[in-house]
C-alpha cells in the first residue's frame, strides 16, 4: 500500500492557527508544508483490476486530461495520512518528522491495531487491504478517509528542481491523496 502525506488542516495546523480545510501537502500553496505530497502513475506496473474504476473516474476529469504520464500504469498513492509537522520521541527528546516516512508507520499501527481487535472477536485479519479499499471507495466514511480536495503534488517554490509538474487534488481517487486521508 502506498501512503502520501497530507497536512491536517480543518482542526489546526499544530501550531495553534485554525485553518479552513485540509488539503495536500503542497510546499507551493504557502499553506506550511515544506515538501509537496509524492504521486503519480508508474511506468513499471500496470494498473491492477481492482484499482481501474477509482482511477479511471480520475482520468475523465480535468484534472487527468494533463500528458506526460503513463495512464495505463498504477496509480498511487492508495490513502494518504496526516505527515506533516508530526511530533515524535527519539532517545528521550522531541522531534518534528514530515513526510511519507512520518505517515506510512501510523497507517501501519492503525492496520495492525484493527487486525488485534478482529482477531480477538475470532475474525480474521484483513489481509491485503487495497482490493477492499478500492472496492468500497464510495463509501469513504464508512472506512474513515477524508477526500481532499484542495492542494497538489507539484512544487514550485525555491530549492524544488524535480517537481515542477503534477496532479491537482481531485473529488475521489487522485494520484495526490489516493482514495483520501485516513481520519484518525
Amino acid at each position: 500500500m502506498f501512503a502520501a502525506t497530507r497536512l491536517a488542516f480543518g482542526l489546526s495546523s499544530g501550531f495553534g492557527q485554525a485553518v479552513e480545510t485540509e488539503r495536500a501537502a503542497d510546499a507551493g500553496s504557502g499553506g506550511g508544508a515544506a515538501f509537496s505530497t509524492g504521486g503519480g502513475f508508474s511506468e513499471r506496473y500496470d494498473m491492477p483490476p481492482w484499482q481501474q474504476e477509482a482511477v479511471d473516474g480520475f482520468l475523465a476529469t480535468q484534472a487527468g486530461t494533463q500528458s506526460g504520464f503513463n495512464r495505463a500504469g498504477r496509480g498511487y498513492p492508495d490513502i494518504s495520512m496526516v505527515g506533516n509537522k508530526l511530533l515524535v520521541v527519539l532517545d528521550g527528546q522531541l522531534y518534528f518528522v514530515s513526510g511519507t516516512s512520518a505517515a506510512t508507520p501510523i497507517v501501519a499501527v492503525i492496520t495492525a491495531r484493527v487486525n488485534l481487535v478482529r482477531e480477538s472477536n475470532g475474525l480474521p485479519q484483513l489481509g491485503s487491504l487495497n482490493p477492499t479499499l478500492y472496492a468500497h471507495h464510495g463509501e469513504s466514511a464508512s472506512m474513515s478517509l477524508v477526500d481532499i480536495t484542495e492542494g497538489a503534488n507539484r512544487c514550485p517554490a525555491p530549492g524544488c528542481r524535480h517537481c515542477v509538474e503534477g496532479f491537482a487534488a481531485a473529488e475521489g481517487w487522485d494520484p495526490v491523496s489516493g482514495l483520501g486521508a485516513v481520519d484518525a
